[in-house]
Formats: structure tokens, sequence, C-alpha cells
């Protein structure tokens, strides 16, 4: 695994000197402090970025000394100057410090071989150099200049060039301006304003990413600040020399495909290329490393597998969409020439329809026999009592005393078990499964044909056209708290303790798992619209968002709640929701992962988006709320608990349990009742509609799995 390198930059800018020979220079202080910016901006450069301002030559070569030996292998270092430049008698280059001397340079300048030499001693393997000065002519009084009318500095800083050095200089030109026997003024010919500021526009505007493709190279940078500046100063040519194997990557910009830092150099090249083959050949690469890589290499190749998938070029899109489509499980040896459903294969648009299991209208025997206990037990006690005082062995106000106690308790008990016959009666669903579950989710798979119900430690499924329990699903709702199906493959995400994995439900096996090194236990988990991606909230208060594909992190989202206890996605899939006890709701946008607001509504228990993204649906004990998706303003309060709340697939009905154990069916659009279903003896705590909307499935407190056959109950009751 490559281990990544700082990205450091040290800007020297000098404009006042001790000695008058040197001219006060107007722009380096205010360039430098710009450049720190832009390089500074974790969205452009992400440098670490460090300035000296006029600072004594003893103390630039210290610092400059300091930033090449104190850098890794991996560093990106950066050096900008900015200031006048001089040349001693002999041909070398020296950088003036504010207290140089013109007749002392070797002493009181720094020299560009002193430069070259920590560049080449240091051990980073990345080096950029910006020189933003004229060159001045610093030839003795009378002397025939040994160099001709024109200097170039790249002698003195590409010799002996280390791997991944790149120079780039304001100008070639070095203008004299010397008398013989009187005062030399050495002035500012080379206009640095000029050379920075294209430097700085070309990083803050993106300008200089000339391939679009969301960074600027070193190459790039040279290109635009040489138009630049030769548009404005034609007599000013900037140089550029890169002794380095491959691009030097400068800073990030906002066009075009930002390339993640971690991928291999051959893989970014043939990204880059014009040539559509290139990209393909990439492309297979990155499907490679998505699979195969380690933890860095997955999360780069996923990332820009997504990146590429909205390319407008339609067979590269295609490719990477390809690419990122869940790997087929294995089939079994014995029947691998047969055909077998796949998790990768999407699921039908047109679920068929569900019928209801055979119906039975036993309660529950743990519920049945605790209300007869109570009921025969607040008799007996009675009768006891009534005894006793006809002996006299009580008080007679401890008699009357006991009396109304035991009479009130018998009144509740008969009051108690009454309701439990009459619901028997009014109890129009099939008991799917008793004494088993106090489950905390229900869902159909989006073709219909698997029903999972389950978490606290407890689920199973079934396969609906047979209602027939499946065995092997057992083994993983079983050990489940929470469990979600893939909306576009068959596939289900289940949270069983410290990890999330993801399971072929037709073969019940595991294609994938998380990694979870702070063993944090995951209590609920969702997709996204487009299954691409997976959220998932741990006990610790950390939700984490998953790539469907490898299941590597994408991002990690900090929880208002400690632990969140609901998650849901708006159907275009741009809003991530959370929210738990006491019910600060936050809103994420899924782009940057930024967080976009906060609503609240106390106590909250269960929320969802209705299907056409218009409204968001927060249920509480005090009431259900609807807030508007486009200001995210609450719309509505209706005054009614919901413990559980649900849509059907094409938003026409809106269901929510109350804390009595009815579940009413309203028309979503107008909340007219529709429907009022009766049979469960406590609260409920999950509902969902098949994916055809005729049936719907209920979990409660009462240890029961309640089916409910919509059409035959409506038509029941329009003819009751």
């Amino acid at each position: 695994m490559t281990i990544p390198g700082r990205r450091v930059a040290l800007l020297i800018a000098t404009d006042t000197y001790s000695d008058a020979t040197f001219g006060r220079l107007r722009a380096p202080t205010q360039d430098v402090t710009q450049l720190a910016a832009v390089l500074g901006d974790s969205e452009i450069g992400d440098y670490e970025v460090s300035t000296l301002v006029n600072q004594p030559s003893d103390v630039l070569r210290l610092r400059i000394e300091e930033l090449f030996v104190d850098a890794n292998r991996n560093d990106l270092i950066l050096l900008c100057f900015s200031g006048h430049g001089l040349k001693d008698e002999t041909g070398q280059l020296h950088l003036v410090a504010t207290d140089t001397q013109r007749r002392r340079l070797a002493s009181t300048a720094v020299a560009a071989r002193y430069v070259r030499d920590r560049i080449d001693s240091s051990p980073a393997r990345k080096v950029v150099l910006w020189l933003d000065c004229c060159y001045g002519g610093a030839f003795p009084a009378g002397a025939k200049p040994k160099s001709g009318g024109s200097v170039d500095v790249m002698d003195e800083l590409t010799h002996r060039s280390g791997r991944g050095c790149v120079v780039m200089t304001a100008s070639t030109h070095l203008q004299y301006a010397f008398e013989r026997d009187s005062d030399i003024t050495i002035d500012d010919a080379a206009y640095p304003s000029v050379f920075t500021g294209a430097i700085i526009e070309g990083l803050r505007s993106g300008e200089a990413d000339r391939n679009h493709d969301g960074e600027i190279d070193s190459a790039e940078l040279y290109e635009y600040v040489y138009d630049r500046v030769k548009q404005s100063t034609p007599d000013q040519t900037p140089t550029w020399n890169q002794q380095s194997t491959g691009s030097l990557y400068i800073a990030r910009s906002d066009r075009g495909m930002r390339l993640h830092p971690t991928l291999p150099d051959e893989i970014r090249q043939n990204l880059r290329s014009s040539r559509a083959s290139f990209r393909l050949v990439a492309i297979r690469e990155l499907a490679t490393l998505a699979n195969d890589g380690d933890y860095e290499l997955r999360k780069a190749a996923v990332t820009t597998l997504r990146q590429l998938s909205t390319w407008p070029d339609k067979r590269i899109a295609q490719e990477a969409i390809d690419a990122l489509s869940p790997p087929k499980p294995r089939a079994k040896a014995e029947s691998a020439s047969a055909p077998s459903s796949s998790s990768s294969v999407r699921t039908s648009a047109t679920p068929a329809p569900i019928r209801r299991p055979v119906r039975s209208k036993w309660l529950p025997m743990r519920d049945l026999t605790k209300r007869t206990a109570i009921l025969l037990g607040a008799l007996g006690t009675t009768i006891l009592e009534l005894k006793l005082g006809s002996y006299e062995l009580l008080p007679t106000w401890l008699e009357i005393t006991l009396a109304i106690i035991f009479l009130v308790g018998c009144i509740i008990a008969i009051w108690w078990a009454s309701i439990s016959v009459i619901r028997v009666f009014k109890d129009q669903s099939s008991v799917l499964a008793t004494n088993e579950f106090s489950g905390h989710f229900t869902a159909f798979r989006p073709d219909g044909q698997i029903f999972a119900c389950g978490g606290t430690s407890s689920g199973s499924a079934w396969r609906t056209p047979s209602w027939q329990r499946l065995s092997a699903s057992s083994s993983w709702l079983r050990a489940a708290w929470d469990a979600s199906f893939s909306p576009n493959s068959n596939s289900m995400a289940v949270a069983v303790r410290d990890r999330v994995a993801l399971v072929d439900t037709d073969t019940w096996r595991q294609i994938a798992t998380t990694e979870n090194p702070t063993r944090d236990r995951y209590r609920i988990v969702t997709f996204s619209p487009s299954g691409e991606l997976l959220a998932g909230a741990d006990s610790a208060g950390r939700i984490t968002i998953w790539n469907t594909l490898s299941l590597t992190p994408v991002t990690f989202l900090d929880s208002a709640e400690d632990p969140a206890k609901v998650l849901t996605f708006s159907p275009d899939g741009n809003v991530f929701v959370s929210s738990g006890r006491p019910g600060i709701i936050q809103l994420w946008e899924t782009r940057s992962w930024k967080l976009i607001g906060q609503l609240e509504h106390r106590y909250i228990s269960d929320m969802t988006f209705s299907p056409n993204g218009e409204a968001l649906i927060t249920a509480s004990y005090a009431g259900i709320k609807e807030w508007s998706t486009r200001s995210w303003s609450e719309l509505v309060e209706h005054d009614v608990g919901g413990s559980a709340i649900a849509f059907n697939r094409d938003g026409s009905l809106f269901a929510y349990c109350k804390m009595d154990g009815a579940i009413c069916v309203v028309d979503a659009p107008t909340w007219d009742p529709v429907l009022t279903l009766i049979g469960h003896q406590d609260q409920p705590l999950a509902i969902a509609f098949s994916p055809d909307s005729g049936v719907l499935a209920s979990t409660s407190y009462d240890r029961t799995i309640r089916i409910w056959d919509l059409p035959l109950i409506r038509k029941r009751q329009d003819d009751s």
C-alpha cells in the first residue's frame, strides 16, 4: 500500500533591501500572500504553506534547508521565490535577500547552487521550483560580459537535476544596468506580479486545467502561464524545465473529472488519453482493482468508475457501469450448467401479485395465557378476600380497601380479556408467525418473491408464493439487528453484530462484508434508491456510507444523536437523512456529503420520503409531520401518533401504526381514511406494503407477524 505524502509549500517574498542599489519592488508581498491562500485551499492545492517575507539571507538558507531535509520520500515540495535575482562575476545566480550586499553576494545572498544542492540531497522525489525574479547584471565596471546579453538560468537550476524536479521561471532575459564608477541601480524589469498573478489566476479559476481532468499538472500550468504572460507582456518569456518521470500534479480544479491521488500512474495516463481504447483499458484495470486491490486502491477504483459512469462518451460510461455491477455469485457445482438468478440481475418492474397465507385467528399463546391468568388471578383473589372477610379475620377498613383494589383489578382484567376476544372476531389478518418475533424491520424483495422480518437478533424469511419459511435465511436474520433489500438486485444488506454483510437472497450466501476496526455494533442499514450506496449506523453514533460494489467506505458522518435510529435516502438519491431520539433530523447532500440543514421532531420513531420526493414524513408518538423537500419547512402536522409508517409503491396509500395496535391506511394525497386494520394486541413495530400494494405486512410487540390482504379486507368492509 502506498503511503500518501504531504504537500508542503514555502513561499519567499523580498521587496525591501538594505542595499540601496536594489530598487524596492511593489508586488512580491501581495502576490505571495494571494498565492498562499490559493495553495492552502483544501479544494485547490491543499498544501501546508509557510511564508517568509523580507527575511535576511541566513534565515532563508536555514528554512530552505529545513524544507528539503525534513521532507519524506512521497512528499511534494514546492518552493517559490519572488524578488530580485543577480549574477556574480563567475556567472553564478544568487537570490537577493533583504540584507544582501551587492559586493558581498557569496555571504549575503542565497546562491542558486545552494538551492540546487538542497534539492539533490533531499529525500523528496517531487520538487517544484518557481522563480519570479529578473536576473540583473553583475559584471564589474568596464568588463565584458562573459555570457553575452542573454543568460538562461536553467543552466544553474537544472544541472544534475534529480528525479521529479520541475523549474519554472518568470523570464530568460536579464537586463543589465550599470555605469563605470557610478551608483548602479538594479530595477524591477521582469514585473514579478505578471508571472505570479498568472499562476494564481490559473489555479484559482481552474483555467490551467487544459485537459479538463480535474487536476492541474506542471506542464498544463506552464502552458497557461506562458500564454497569459506573453499576452500581457510580450517582451517577457517564461521558461520551464521538467526532469521527471510522469507529470507532477500541482493542484485540483473544478473542471472535468478529478482522479483519485492513489491511482497508479499508468491508469491515470490512460484515462487522460484522447484515445477511447486507452480509456477502456484503464476501466478494465479499475474493475480489477475494485475487486482485488488493497483498501485504498479499491476505494480509488470504485470512486473513479462512478465518475466515469456519467462520462459523455456512452461507450466509456457503459463500460464503467458494467464494471460497477456486483459480481455474480458462484453457482453450486452440481447445478453449474443450469440457469440461476443472480444478485446482479435487475428485478422486474412489475412484481407478481402476492397471495396471503392461510388465515389463522389464533391469538399468540403467550398473550392469551397472560390475559387469562390475570383474569383468573383477580377473580380468585377477590373470592379469597370475601371468604376471609366472612370469618372476620381482617379489620373492617382493610377488608374494604382490599375489596376495592380487587374489584378494580377484576374489572380491568375482564375489560382486557374482552378487548382481546373482540379483536379476534374483528381480526381479518393472517398470522404468519407467533411467539417468535419482536422484529424492527419488515420488507419485501423488490420482485415480491421474498418477505423478510426480524430485528433485535431474531428473524426469518418466507417465499411469498407459498409462504414457506426459508430455513437458510435464519442463519443471517436471526443474528441481525436490521436488514434491507437492494432496490435493483436480489441481494440484502444485513447488520450482524459489528459488521454489515451483503447476502444473495436466492442462495443466502455472503457476497461481501464490511471491515469495522472499531467493533461497534451496527443497528440500522438502508440502501440508496440506485442501490449503489449503502448506509449504516452503529452504536457509537457513527454513520458509514459504503459503495455496494466492494463495501468500501465512501464517507463517514457524525450523527447528531448517539446513535442514529432512522436512516433514509430521497427518491432521487440526492439527499440523505438521519435521525434518532430525541429528534434532531440531519439533512446531507450526497454529492459532497455536506450537512445542508437540520429539522426537529421530538421522539421520532420512523420517517420516509413520499415516492414522488415532494415530502419527508416523520412520525413520533406525539404526531406525524410532513416537510416540504423544496424549502424543508413544515407543511402540516397530523395529531395522530405513529410508531411506524409506510407508503405503497405508487404513493397512493399511506399507513401508520397507532399505540393501541391498530393500523390505519389512508389516501396519501387527502388523508381520507381507507382501512382500519385491527388484530395486533400491542403496539406495532414495523409495516411494509408488498410491491404490488395488495398485501400489508406488520410486526408488533405482541410477537406476531401478520399479513393483511388489503383488497379483500376493503371489499368486506364495503359490503358491511
